[in-house]
């Protein structure tokens, strides 16, 4: 298995939105100019672009002298985010064209719940032992891990990354025992951390369960039966995708 991973990997954080608007664009246009695709504010970084470059290496686009198009792999995504599955269906591409991607998620599946830093030290220690001459670095990891967050198979609370699957139960629950303050019967959350936690904005408005109080730039809720909000959080957010 190739697994050599350079220092300067073209690959910085950047969101899965971003990376799927880039896809739909090319898509929209049925191939973009390279100079159409920064003016249209789709790439980051210096000559080709971050984004174009990655996608260039992974197989979902290709150049066609000065346009970039989108591979029959780019079409195949281009198509799920038309049906509202682009996320789903870039995360399945990029477990099979990045070796990296998918050791990283079988390291979240042994441990479950793991700090950040003792995260990247496994996984590189999994990538030598398939291959001792290759490692990933810092940016190609949080780049590798932010996508993972943006897609919600795992949830970050600090430095420990929780990994929930995809499974907006889980990751409301997750998100709820990591933030919650007990207060005698009662447990405390913040509106603007748990929203944070999960992913989504939650819209205190929505929310049916427990008493609201507002303070200023966050709203805080208190809440008795943590099972019941959590079946208030999943309905407002079932809404929302």
């Amino acid at each position: 298995m190739a697994l050599n991973v350079q220092r300067s990997i073209p690959f910085p954080r950047v969101s899965l939105n971003k990376l799927l608007a880039y896809i739909e664009a090319v898509g929209d246009n049925y191939g973009l100019r390279k100079g159409d695709v920064r003016n249209k504010n789709l790439d980051i970084g210096k000559g080709k672009g971050d984004i174009t470059r990655f996608f260039l290496r992974i197989g979902i686009v290709e150049e066609n002298g000065e346009v970039i198009e989108l591979t029959q792999h780019g079409w195949a995504i281009y198509n799920s985010i038309k049906m509202g599955a682009g996320a789903k269906q870039l995360h399945s591409y990029l477990m099979n064209a990045l070796p990296q991607y998918k050791l990283l998620i079988d390291v979240l599946l042994k441990n479950g719940s793991i700090n950040e830093d003792e995260l990247f030290n496994l996984l590189n220690e999994e990538i030598r032992r398939l291959s001792p001459s290759s490692w990933i670095n810092k940016v190609a990891f949080k780049a590798l891990l932010g996508l993972l967050i943006d897609a919600h198979i795992v949830v970050k609370v600090g430095k420990v990354i929780n990994y929930t699957n995809g499974d907006m139960v889980t990751r409301i629950k997750t998100c709820i025992d990591t933030n919650k303050v007990k207060l005698g019967d009662h447990y405390l959350l913040s509106i603007n951390k748990l929203s944070k936690c999960i992913g989504m904005q939650i819209n205190v408005n929505d929310i049916k369960v427990g008493t609201i109080s507002n303070a200023p730039g966050d709203s805080m809720i208190k809440i008795a039966n943590i099972d019941e909000f959590i079946k208030s959080l999943i309905m407002i957010l079932e809404k929302k995708q």
